[in-house]
């Protein structure tokens, strides 16, 4: 199996099993997959780092918050913490002005490696429509990545009750893949952790890259355990242009299955560990 070219199924930008995924990849080989179904895996292996970005300062709110912090003052002060989790360390810095807190990254690297995420994001807090909850409104201000400008905003809704921590969020990304071409990612997910660490993904992305479009469904995708933990679940990859269809299911062990829109299926290797028992 090919590995040097990992698909992320989303990254987080902190150390934290909490609220990531991220670590986990997987590589199909050319002669794996169609034409048409190895364009869509090509395609989402450039558009990963978008997503794992645009995804990790969607949640970057929520890092801090232990589920005692849900009232707005609390959690705006809870912020001034997250800058300990980020990589390498010093990297991320925050400051406060009412209920805006500002993000000031300084070359953070994250789990991405070939990334520098640079610039700032404010985060603007306000009371949630429902009793226990936080909307942040998020807003790129000179953010880049790699030194090419980034423009990313999203809405924010973020809930803990009896141990478990739900994120919602609706979101947009601009920027350039690590090869130069033009990326714009929207998304609409949901992201919920339990009380014993288990983290499920559900929702929807679209991403463009060039010419090119690929939108992706989560469906129960679920990992247990720190980052680099097999997930469970399935994703589903749909191109654009063809319509054509890939779905990859994961069972908790470092080998998944892709399944084409002609039935065809290929086993695939994923750099990850499962679970302990």
């Amino acid at each position: 199996m090919n590995r040097k070219s990992p698909r992320r199924i989303i990254a987080a930008l902190l150390s934290t099993a909490a609220l990531a995924f991220g670590g986990t990849g997987c590589g199909l080989k050319g002669e794996d997959l169609s034409l048409e179904g190895q364009t869509i895996v090509n395609d989402t292996n450039e558009a990963d780092v978008t997503v794992g970005i645009a995804t990790s300062i969607a949640a970057l709110p929520a890092l801090a918050l232990s589920g005692n912090e849900m009232f707005l003052q609390a959690a705006v002060a809870a912020q001034s913490g997250v800058g300990k989790l980020a990589e390498p360390a010093g990297c991320l810095t925050t400051s406060v002005a009412g209920n805006v807190v500002t993000y000031a990254f300084d070359n953070c690297t994250g789990p991405w490696g070939l990334v520098k995420l640079s610039g700032r994001e404010t985060a603007t807090f306000s009371p949630g429509s429902t009793a226990g909850s936080l909307d942040v409104d998020l807003q790129s201000v000179d953010l880049t990545a790699n030194g090419t400008p980034v423009d990313h905003t999203a809405h924010v809704t973020i809930s803990i009750k009896a141990g478990v921590r739900r994120l919602e969020w609706q979101g947009s990304y601009a920027g350039t893949t690590l090869k130069g071409r033009h990326v714009k990612h929207t998304s609409d997910l949901s992201l919920r952790t339990d009380a014993a660490g288990c983290s499920t993904l559900d929702g929807t992305t679209d991403t463009k890259i060039g010419l090119r479009g690929l939108s992706e469904k989560f469906e129960s995708l679920e990992r247990c355990g720190p980052r680099g933990t097999c997930p469970t679940g399935t994703v589903v990859a749909v191109g654009d242009l063809t319509k054509f269809k890939v779905t990859l299911t994961f069972d908790g062990t470092n080998e998944g299955l892709a399944t084409g829109a002609k039935g065809g299926e290929k086993s695939f290797a994923i750099d990850c560990k499962p679970a302990a028992p």
